[in-house]
Formats: structure tokens, sequence, C-alpha cells
């Protein structure tokens, strides 16, 4: 009976041990120390975001584990400026002193406009994808079209789009609802890996 009693406790302990360790290795997006680490980095970015006003963070999103993205809020020029939204990518799973934020907007390529060719609804775009870049895509749709829009790719090449509610989540995939105007695809590798990477970008409009 003592030994079947001590076996249970040591699991138990392990158990508790290797819960902290992992707890310890890879903190959530949002947590206490991790925030203001990427904050206080935010503060030190290069111009023109060291002459605004960093007033804080819009969202916190968990892109996968130990990937993050938030939306931080600047205010330009003056107090009475613009207020602006800044994407950021980060990681969790390093020491706090090596934490390093990537601006998404910063690796932005000029966008390219999506034409659909007459007669189809559907068109095909092939590219490659280099390390810390983004490259960007427009396209113009009127109200109530359905739209899908996704990433082929052998590596982590992912997208987001500005214009909808999944803003700041990295997927392969999209299909919403959409409204007229011109909505912008971002496309960028996820982990950031050492190489080129290819990628087709699908896109359908009905």
């Amino acid at each position: 009976m003592k030994h079947k009693t001590l076996k249970i406790l040591v699991i138990m302990a392990l158990f508790f041990t290797t819960k902290t360790v992992l707890s310890a290795v890879s903190p959530s997006c949002d947590d206490k120390e991790i925030y203001l680490k990427v904050m206080e980095k935010a503060r030190a970015l290069p111009k023109p975001y060291a002459n605004w006003q960093l007033k804080g963070s819009a969202k916190i999103k968990t892109l996968r584990p130990s990937q993050c993205y938030m939306t931080l809020l600047f205010v330009t020029g003056k107090k009475s400026g613009k207020m602006t939204e800044v994407g950021i990518i980060y990681k969790t799973d390093v020491p706090l002193a090596n934490i390093h934020i990537q601006l998404t907007e910063n690796r932005k390529k000029e966008c390219q406009q999506i034409r659909i060719p007459k007669g189809r609804t559907s068109t095909l775009l092939k590219g490659n994808i280099s390390p810390n870049e983004v490259a960007c895509y427009q396209m113009r749709t009127t109200n109530k079209q359905t739209a899908k829009v996704s990433i082929e790719s052998n590596s982590d090449v992912v997208m987001t789009i500005k214009g909808i509610q999944w803003i700041g989540n990295a997927q392969k995939e999209f299909e919403f609802l959409t409204t007229k105007g011109t909505y912008e695809i971002l496309v960028f590798q996820l982990p950031v890996s050492d190489q080129l990477n290819p990628y087709n970008l699908s896109v359908e409009i009905k």
C-alpha cells in the first residue's frame, strides 16, 4: 500500500513539474511580463514610430503556440493627431530579455491589384516570400459577394485580410461575405524561416 501511495505521489509531482516547466517555457501571448516587454520594445521602434505617442494595444491574438499578433495604438504627430494601428508579431518561447517584435507594415511591399479575367469568378496568383517580408494584394468587391481566399504552400506561408473581423489571425483560408470596397491581403511567413518560400494564392469571388 505504501509503495502504491508513493508511486501516485511521484506521478503527481512529475505532472505538476512538467506543467510548470511548459508554462515557463512558453507563456501566453497576454502574459503580463511579456506584454510589458513588448510595449518596451514598441517604444524603442525607429522613425516614424519614435515620433509618435504609444497609447497601448487594441487586440492580442494567438496565431499558434508561442506565436502572437498584437495591434499597437499610436497617436501620430501632435496630441490631437490621428490614431493609427500598427500590427506586430512576436514569440513567447524565448527568454524575456530576447523578446523581439516584427512590424508587419514595415515589411509590406506595394500592393498588387487582384484582377479576375472577364467571364471567370476566380484567379490564381503565384509568388515567393522571403523572411521578414509581407506581400500585399488588393481585392475590390461589391456588396454581398462571397469571397474565398486561400494559400497553398509546402511551408509556413499564411495570410491575414484587412477589413474583415478575423484581422490579426494568420490563416491558410478565409471565406466571408463582402461589402463594397477594397480588401487588403497580407501574405507572410510564420514562423519566419531562413529561406525564400513559394506559394499559390487562390481568390474566388461570386
